[in-house]
């Protein structure tokens, strides 16, 4: 008489319920890494506006603070002077002020050194390329210029300095639904933000502003 041993062994169903829960295991891994990884990216997006628009602002303060004049008369151009110092931009996606070196690339925003203002000096209504040569970049191409204000205080020796800034847009499809007011914004009156919608493919945009006042002729 021959006995046959009982033998032990996965079920097909059980098989499937296990294979069903590795891959549960693995998906909500998978999710909760990249949930992670765009919660740091955008955190990274956002630090980055900040940190640029800060320094810019910090930058043209420098400037204001040693200089006892401005020339603002070029600034829907993208130019204002400070005596020695000068500062060109493009607004958003635009191309119009450009270096004078070879291919003539667009500014995205300058700091050049121009003791005698001429980067805000138009003849026959077109302004001087940016000298290459005498320029500091402060923005990457991956930023734009949203708004930019010097106003000075014609009673005092204030100038008031406001920037907005945003994250590259698509220029098919322009950047903000809602443009930067005539004042600053509200924080509490949603009429006054600013939202940016991103470049296509890109998962996150933001936007910045700074403002300062500082005094002008070498005064802090």
């Amino acid at each position: 008489m021959t006995r046959h041993g009982k033998q032990s062994g996965f079920t097909l169903v059980e098989l499937m319920l296990a294979i069903a829960f590795i891959g549960f295991i693995i998906l909500f891994t998978v999710l909760a890494v990249v949930q992670v990884m765009r919660t740091y990216n955008k955190g990274l997006t956002v630090k980055e506006i900040n940190q640029t628009a800060r320094n810019s602002v910090d930058d043209m303060a420098r400037a204001a603070r040693s200089s006892s004049n401005v020339v603002t008369t070029a600034i829907p151009a993208g130019r204002v002077c400070f005596g020695s110092v000068s500062y060109v931009w493009n607004y958003q996606g635009a191309t119009t002020n450009k270096y004078d070196s070879v291919g003539n690339p667009s500014v995205t925003m300058a700091r050049v050194n121009d003791p005698g203002n001429a980067m805000c000096a138009a003849s026959s209504g077109v302004y001087p390329n940016v000298p290459a040569a005498n320029a500091t970049s402060l923005l990457t191409d991956r930023v734009w210029v949203q708004m930019l204000s010097v106003v000075p205080n014609t009673n005092t020796d204030l100038v008031t300095i406001t920037m907005q800034l945003s994250t590259k847009e698509d220029v098919t499809n322009p950047t903000l639904l809602d443009p930067f007011p005539a004042a600053p914004p509200d924080p509490n009156n949603p009429a006054t933000w600013v939202r940016c919608t991103g470049v296509g493919g890109s998962e996150f945009c933001a936007t910045s502003t700074f403002s300062t006042t500082v005094s002008m002729g070498g005064q802090n």
